[in-house]
């Protein structure tokens, strides 16, 4: 999945001209944080800075445009959640010389 990750970035860059690898891009992305601020009055506002020069090129690239983020504990319109499922119970065949073993 990072390898499809890293190639999918990477051709991006190269579609929109941008000559840095994307591990670089990737690196200058750290200077993109997220703050959650509260309001003092039960509120919390989420914001996103703008990170470097270099971040906002590679947003950019990347077809991101849209930094506001939704409010904690309202996702958005967007947003999708997968359900954490427990994986399916193993059915394990214990053969005849087990069984007499164990009783």
């Amino acid at each position: 999945m990072a390898h499809l990750l890293h190639r999918a970035v990477e051709n991006k860059l190269k579609a929109a001209r941008i000559d840095v690898s994307a591990t670089s891009a990737l690196t200058a992305l750290k200077s993109v944080r997220v703050v959650d601020i509260d309001l003092g009055n039960g509120t919390t506002k989420r914001s996103v800075t703008r990170g470097s020069q270099r971040a906002a090129a590679v947003l950019r690239a990347l077809g991101i445009a849209n930094l506001d983020p939704p409010a904690p504990g309202n996702p958005g319109p967007d947003h999708h959640v997968v359900p954490n499922r427990p994986p399916a119970p193993s059915k394990i065949k214990v053969s005849q010389a087990k069984k007499e073993n164990m009783g």
